[in-house]
């Protein structure tokens, strides 16, 4: 898991876990959000590109935090219903 390695040269806004808490917290207000959504506002937010909003995506979906809708293309906290 290298890329989850801090970097004195690396930006916070292009760290997995920030970029993580951007993702949750938007999920905690919006419940579901369609996928391109998603990363569409966190590029804006972050001003990044979409590599660490996808590693972001697949940490927190390891972790079994948030879940994807395929048929929907959504995604969306675990534990919300």
């Amino acid at each position: 898991m290298k890329y989850l390695r801090p970097h004195k040269l690396k930006s916070l806004n292009k760290d997995i876990l920030v970029v993580s808490k951007y993702l949750f917290n938007l999920l905690k207000q919006k419940k579901e959000v369609k996928l391109n959504n998603t990363i569409k506002y966190l590029k804006k937010e972050l001003k990044t590109n979409e590599k660490p909003i996808i590693l972001a995506i697949n940490f927190l979906f390891t972790f079994d935090k948030i879940e994807y809708n395929l048929k929907k293309d959504t995604l969306r906290l675990k534990n919300e219903i």
